[in-house]
């Protein structure tokens, strides 16, 4: 069963709020100045968002077609000892453009 739960423990809200005096008056206009004031300097100092950030480009176009190519396993590692360190997407898109196929 479920425990009842004790709202004595918990702070009762104060009706101070809704007495009006001029000091309050007065408080409360200088306060939502400062706010506003604040507002516009936040405003000002936000950088906006010129370009997407991330990866740069390999050309002018982004590169969103992908193409499934099968090798045999000797043929496999014979590109991978002439790719060397570089990945093999790469190292691929290199040869087809000295092929002068891209």
């Amino acid at each position: 069963m479920a425990k009842k739960i004790d709202l004595t423990k918990f702070k009762k809200p104060t009706n101070s709020y809704l007495q009006k005096s001029p000091e309050n008056i007065v408080q409360k206009s200088i306060n939502s100045s400062i706010a506003s004031e604040k507002k516009i300097v936040n405003q000002a100092t936000k950088k906006e968002k010129s370009e997407k950030k991330g990866r740069p480009l390999t050309g002018s176009e982004p590169l969103n077609c992908v193409i499934s190519l099968n090798f045999s396993e000797s043929e496999l590692q014979k590109i991978k000892d002439k790719a060397g360190m570089v990945p093999m997407t790469k190292y691929l898109r290199a040869i087809l453009a000295e092929a002068k196929v891209i």
